[in-house]
């Protein structure tokens, strides 16, 4: 591109700008920069909050008016950003197209979903067989297409790319990001205090929340007893799994509802 050259002879307070674009410069393209937050650095993140917030602060537990209110805003945002910067790493993206389902499978998933529809209305037996067949089918299909383009992938790898590594690192990696959670102002992040917080938050959320109310707790203790006399007897034993009792669902007579 030229050097820029203001017109000043027109009457007007819009003075218009020349200059000339060559097209044969080499178009660049950078792919943006993205946090990425399974390497972040939690406990740095926490500290650098901490160093720079005191929540005992006048300026922070006396606002009394808008602006301060939006001062304090401006400052917590800026000290997020700066921990942001300090904690989380900065990594080039690399787009990677996934794989195209065929033409083929499209059309056998809508006459999956057409004939499943049809097996909700009537259950019948037959259309329910032909879903099944579908479903390995397109399974089968979708599978061989990953295949495909995982091949692609690794044909089109050089020695200097590092795509064959971050592949296999990803394969050999079993466990994977679990993002920390937050209880009250703390933030947890190792797997023991995380196991810790859930079950606390479960054993809280199935604690009977009604203890004055002594007739619902005599209802619902005789009916925990009541179950546990019950001597199990006839064609279906003690369920303890869940694909259990869909399939003892799926057996039930469907209702038929009469259209009025």
């Amino acid at each position: 591109m030229t050097k820029p050259v203001t017109l000043n002879e027109l009457s007007s307070d819009h003075s218009p700008v020349l200059f000339n674009v060559s097209l044969s410069a080499p178009a660049i393209q950078t792919s943006p920069k993205v946090r990425c937050y399974a390497r972040a650095d939690w406990s740095r993140f926490q500290r650098e909050i901490n160093s720079k917030v005191n929540l005992l602060d006048p300026a922070i537990t006396t606002l009394d008016s808008e602006q301060e209110i939006d001062t304090a805003i401006e400052f917590l945002s800026r000290i997020v950003i700066d921990a942001e910067a300090v904690s989380i790493p900065e990594v080039q993206r690399r787009p990677y197209q996934v794989a195209t389902i065929p033409e083929s499978t499209r059309r056998l998933i809508a006459l999956r979903n057409k004939r499943r529809r049809q097996w909700y209305r009537s259950r019948d037996p037959i259309y329910r067989s032909i879903v099944l067949s579908l479903n390995r089918r397109i399974r089968e299909e979708c599978v061989q297409a990953s295949c495909k383009k995982f091949q692609e992938t690794l044909r089109t790898l050089n020695n200097d790319h590092d795509t064959l590594w971050r592949i296999s690192n990803a394969l050999r990696k079993s466990t994977k990001y679990s993002p920390p959670l937050r209880h009250g102002d703390n933030i947890i992040a190792s797997s023991l205090e995380k196991a810790q917080l859930l079950a606390m938050s479960f054993s809280k959320a199935h604690t009977n929340q009604m203890a004055d109310d002594p007739e619902t707790v005599t209802a619902v203790n005789n009916s925990i007893a009541h179950i546990d006399q019950i001597q199990l007897t006839g064609a279906h034993p003690w369920l303890i799994r869940p694909k259990e009792v869909i399939q003892i669902i799926r057996r039930l007579k469907a209702k038929k509802f009469s259209s009025a």
